[in-house]
């Protein structure tokens, strides 16, 4: 689908993660002759790890919904193909960085910006609604800023199904109320973490800061 990608138009250039059973690396395109600056988020998956896990299921599931998404304000997957030993899916990667080092170097932003970007975030996420998805635990961690300053959510279906709490302590301010409770996400939980940001965004920390999980509940 999309853009015609071939394995061997690709260069890595560093590892940016590690799943169950993918990795995530930094790609360098270099098919175009006219143009040496792409890059993409490429994410290579062993054929052999997913059966044994049992989540061929979960990788249908992935297919389908990551797919269908096409938003400008979403990371999105661009290309896919396979070998004999891996799955390959090819995603936008901005080239603007994280929005966790602007606010964090910025320490909060003005009224305009904190309504520009929270705008953004927004239409993000009312996207993923639209489609029947939601994000699950939105932080500046996973948002990206595109070279002309807008706004990207970095949504991973695959990485938010099944993920053990532990993972999702690393973001304890941000967790929504609903998951504390019921262990669960909802779209409502979409909406708290907008919340939390907006805050942090125009005041310049969250409302629950905290070291640990006991103390933001």
């Amino acid at each position: 689908m999309g853009t015609f990608i071939l394995k061997k138009d690709l260069t890595a250039i560093e590892k940016l993660g590690i799943g169950r059973f993918w990795q995530n690396y930094l790609v360098h395109f270099c098919g175009l002759n006219e143009d040496k600056n792409i890059f993409f988020e490429m994410r290579v998956m062993k054929k052999k790890k997913i059966i044994e896990l049992n989540e061929e299921g979960c990788i249908k599931e992935e297919y389908k919904k990551r797919f269908a998404i096409r938003c400008m304000f979403l990371m999105n997957v661009i290309s896919t193909f396979q070998d004999y030993e891996y799955l390959y899916y090819i995603q936008e990667l901005p080239r603007g960085g994280f929005f966790y080092y602007y606010l964090r170097s910025s320490k909060k932003f003005t009224k305009e910006v904190s309504k520009f970007y929270f705008g953004e975030m927004v239409l993000g996420i009312q996207y993923l609604h639209s489609k029947g998805m939601f994000f699950r635990l939105l932080s500046p961690d996973n948002i990206m800023i595109t070279l002309d300053g807008h706004i990207k959510l970095r949504f991973d279906f695959l990485n938010s199904i099944g993920m053990p709490f532990s993972e999702y302590e690393k973001n304890i301010e941000y967790i929504p109320i609903d998951y504390v409770r019921n262990k669960e996400f909802s779209i409502e939980s979409d909406y708290w973490s907008l919340g939390i940001i907006l805050f942090e965004m125009m005041v310049g920390s969250t409302p629950f800061a905290a070291k640990s999980y006991e103390k933001v509940v």
